[in-house]
């Protein structure tokens, strides 16, 4: 994954996340996009929306340009003080949109032929809240694109355990094999984890395993994959002990219509997630194809 795009509004959480996605590049030899969405309308107590003059627009449009160009340059300084002599230095450059930021997110996306999607988030409470006013729920729901979410307190270090939450379907593996691409540079340990209910029948379980690793070790040449189990009433307590003790650097999710992990990201239990990933968490759209 060369090509990273991140969507900023100039916060601290979003100016952090493309710090973290520049310091990334710099291990990856990837390029770095900015993208600011101006909205084409202001919402109002009064109307439903306003929508703002053309003058407005190109006032609006030439100061996002400014910021893009400062935060660049204030990025490049910073991966220059930080990055080994020996590093890659990421191109980093910006650019302004003009729409809803998630649809044009995702056009930039399809147009520039990006690899990853890299956003910031606020801390809990408010973790829902993402740029432009969308919202981290609707971001993952619609998801067409690999999603890279950065916390706010996040700094980026070296990847040294990352893990991907399984349901053991063999479709999985195909993400795995980008990820273990993405981690090679930093030769990461990749824990594969799947939580497992307390009633399953074992003999088919350990089918499912065996069936599973056979595939992943006849797909990927990575050395450092691993797998855990984790025994729990639910696949939200499996993923929370996961959190609490393997001191992991990312967790990795494949986000998928009707299965067990499609309730992550649905109702009270995000809620009762989101005060558990403090960590960037990286989303994978349901179909592959833009990965490969």
């Amino acid at each position: 994954m060369k090509k990273i795009l991140v969507p900023v509004n100039f916060s601290p959480a979003t100016e952090n996340a493309a710090y973290y996605a520049s310091a990334m590049a710099c291990k990856i030899g990837g390029s770095v996009e900015l993208v600011h969405v101006l909205p084409l309308a202001v919402q109002s107590s009064l109307a439903s929306s306003l929508r703002f003059p053309e003058y407005e627009f190109e006032r609006l449009s030439t100061v996002s340009q400014t910021k893009l160009s400062e935060l660049s340059i204030n990025l490049e300084h910073k991966i220059r003080d930080s990055c080994n002599v020996q590093d890659f230095k990421p191109r980093i450059y910006g650019n302004s949109l003009l729409g809803n930021v998630i649809d044009e997110v995702g056009k930039h996306f399809d147009a520039g032929k990006m690899d990853l999607v890299v956003m910031g988030i606020t801390k809990a409470p408010s973790i829902n809240r993402i740029i432009g006013g969308s919202t981290v729920r609707s971001a993952i729901k619609n998801c067409e694109l690999p999603l890279l979410l950065i916390p706010e307190s996040s700094k980026f270090r070296s990847f040294k355990k990352v893990a991907f939450a399984s349901d053991l379907d063999t479709g999985d593996i195909n993400y795995i094999a980008v990820l273990a691409e993405i981690m090679r540079p930093f030769q990461a340990d990749i824990l594969i984890m799947h939580s497992k209910g307390p009633r399953e029948d074992m003999r088919q379980h350990d089918q499912k395993i065996d069936c599973f690793l056979s595939h992943l070790t006849n797909r990927i040449d990575y050395p450092n994959i691993y797998f855990r189990e984790v025994i729990s009433k639910s696949v939200d307590d499996g993923i929370d002990y996961l959190l609490t003790g393997a001191q992991l650097d990312m967790l990795v999710m494949v986000h998928k219509h009707h299965n067990f992990f499609h309730g992550l990201f649905s109702g009270s239990l995000t809620k009762r997630m989101a005060d558990h990933i403090q960590i960037p968490f990286l989303v994978f759209p349901p179909s592959h194809e833009k990965l490969i």
